[in-house]
């Protein structure tokens, strides 16, 4: 359930100690009808009193306040990660969909976007240095922040290239 996060994991274990009528295969049947930034808002607001006072009591806010506090290049990295979300996805295919160029490590804007996203603790990378954007991050960065339909376009376009890179079509 919520992929690990552990804010999530404390709200939902509250949640099912304060409701024994709820089994955890009634709970994630739910999750599963409603949205995962659903879910979690009602647990946030049902049961975040139960929370450590080190956790913030409002998640969507904190994903807010982090979002605010991105650079706009660095929007547009998870931007385009929240469609291809939760896997890893190569900096190549995000450069490709960005149109921006490689440049010197001290010039290039990918490289610079996703070292300040590791910082701020909103992706992490995988052994290939790929960056991976959690579940819920991509959950709010896609309801609250949409894609246009070009940028989609030019997701899909360039997914359709790589496909035929990788299989040497």
């Amino acid at each position: 359930i919520m992929d690990g996060l552990p804010l999530a994991l404390e709200l939902v274990r509250n949640m099912l100690n304060n409701d024994n009528s709820m089994s955890i295969a009634d709970l994630v049947d739910e999750i599963k009808e409603t949205s995962e930034m659903d879910a979690l808002k009602y647990f946030a607001e049902e049961y975040s009193e139960d929370l450590s006072s080190n956790h913030t009591k409002e998640i969507a806010a904190t994903f807010q306040l982090s979002w605010d506090r991105c650079s706009e290049n660095e929007q547009q990295v998870l931007k385009i990660m929240s469609a291809l979300a939760p896997e890893p996805v190569p900096r190549r295919l995000i450069r490709n969909i960005l149109a921006w160029s490689e440049e010197s490590k001290l010039k290039d804007p990918l490289h610079k976007a996703i070292k300040n996203l590791l910082s701020k603790s909103l992706i992490e990378q995988d052994n290939d240095k790929d960056p991976r954007l959690h579940r819920l991050i991509s959950a709010f960065t896609r309801s609250t922040h949409k894609n246009s339909s070009k940028i989609t376009q030019t997701i899909l376009n360039e997914i359709k290239k790589e496909t035929r890179r990788t299989w040497d079509i």
